[in-house]
């Protein structure tokens, strides 16, 4: 054993390490251990990794081929096929007895009997023939094709998804409209500025959007100067009603400008407004008609 950190049980023996932090378990003999962090692969082999950790050996020669060796063989040796019987492996394969391009007899070809397409006759490689079959599918069973893939029976299974997907759609265009006309209703309804002696209104509005229309009724109540709440509902469709409502509370922040607003109905107000008006312009003609003679008499004086 080279290296630090390394564990062996106590019941395996003739075992080599050659790294650091390598650990043989318990009823392992004769192996050999390569390469830090490495773990045994049982009795009697050779490591030089672990399952988590695995190395390459390189620069290693090429084994021998032959029926009675054990020698390991490279990729180089895999990859050109250097020293491999080509007529047990066709064999062990089923392709044919011949050799092919490397030589021998050419490969046996087997085409199906054009009589009943049941039976496969030997046949000459250069007198083959070829069946059209696999151009239109004549044969097959294409109902279980169409199970397997998942497509239905026929195509008017592929028709009617279609046809859902399109109606799904067209809902989707309907319900934008409608709520389009509904939100512009709603959008309609403006309460009045206060009046202390009409606290409550009501509103109506309509509403358009595309080709849909909607109608919508609301209230509002002052509670005060101060808050306020107002509601509303709108209606729109054709084949089925559909519906919006709302519910707001209004609520004015900051001091004011410290009026109090008189409990006098709106009316009267600007009755009184309009004969203050009269009598202004009545006092102004008898001004002027003042200013006049008077100067007529400074004149005469």
């Amino acid at each position: 054993m080279i290296g630090n950190y390394n564990k062996i049980a106590k019941d395996s023996n003739d075992n080599f390490i050659l790294g650091n932090n390598v650990e043989i378990g318990a009823g392992v003999q004769k192996s050999v251990v390569l390469g830090d962090g490495s773990a045994s692969g049982g009795s009697n082999t050779v490591s030089v990794g672990s399952s988590t950790l695995q190395r390459k050996i390189v620069n290693v020669a090429d084994g021998t081929i032959s029926a009675t060796s054990t020698d390991a063989v490279t990729g180089r040796q895999l990859y050109s096929g250097d020293g491999i019987d080509v007529n047990k492996w066709r064999t062990r394969l089923g392709v044919g007895s011949g050799g092919g391009a490397g030589g021998g007899a050419p490969v046996d070809a087997y085409t199906k009997s054009e009589a009943d397409n049941k039976f496969a006759n030997k046949t000459d490689l250069d007198n083959y023939t070829k069946k059209d079959d696999y151009k239109d599918a004549n044969g097959i069973d294409v109902d279980k094709w169409k199970a397997k893939l998942g497509t239905g029976a026929d195509s008017a299974d592929i028709q009617n998804l279609r046809n859902e997907v399109y109606e799904r759609i067209d809902n989707v265009k309907d319900e934008v409209r409608d709520v389009g006309s509904l939100s512009a209703a709603l959008a309609g309804l403006h309460p009045m500025q206060y009046d202390p002696k009409a606290p409550a209104q009501v509103m109506a509005a309509l509403g358009h959007y595309k080709d849909r229309q909607a109608v919508a009724v609301g209230a509002s109540y002052y509670f005060n100067d101060r808050f306020m709440m107002s509601t509303g509902v709108a209606l729109s469709g054709e084949k089925k009603t559909k519906t919006m409502a709302n519910v707001g509370f209004t609520l004015k922040l900051g001091k004011g400008s410290g009026t109090t607003y008189s409990e006098t109905p709106q009316y009267v107000v600007q009755n009184e407004v309009k004969r203050l008006t009269v009598e202004n312009q009545e006092l102004k003609e008898r001004l002027r008609n003042l200013e006049q003679k008077l100067e007529i008499l400074l004149k005469n004086k």
